[in-house]
């Protein structure tokens, strides 16, 4: 795969449309390949965050610290988690 600079690896992916919308998502999946940890805060440039709503603000965060998450910063409504593999989480209460 020079493509993405993983010599010997293997990847899969999944795309997918949301009903009603332009939006496409693409999911991949790296194996076999070397990994770097990287932790980049979400203000540097490049970095991400994948959003999700949650009805229940304390016992998703709960889950998720006991999966091996780290709270990153909180407000009244909203959580960022760093995961395990160090990705950014926004956890946003709905209403």
């Amino acid at each position: 795969m020079k493509l993405f600079d993983a010599e010997g690896g293997q990847w899969r992916y999944a795309m997918a449309n949301l009903p009603g919308e332009s939006t496409n998502w693409e999911l991949a999946e790296f194996k076999d390949v070397p990994k770097k940890r990287f932790a980049p805060r979400i203000s540097d440039p490049g970095a991400g965050a994948f959003s999700l709503y949650v009805h229940d603000l304390h016992a998703t965060i709960q889950k998720a610290k006991n999966a091996g998450g780290v709270v990153v910063s909180a407000d009244a409504n909203t959580i960022l988690v760093r995961d395990p593999d160090g990705v950014l989480l926004k956890l946003i209460e709905k209403k």
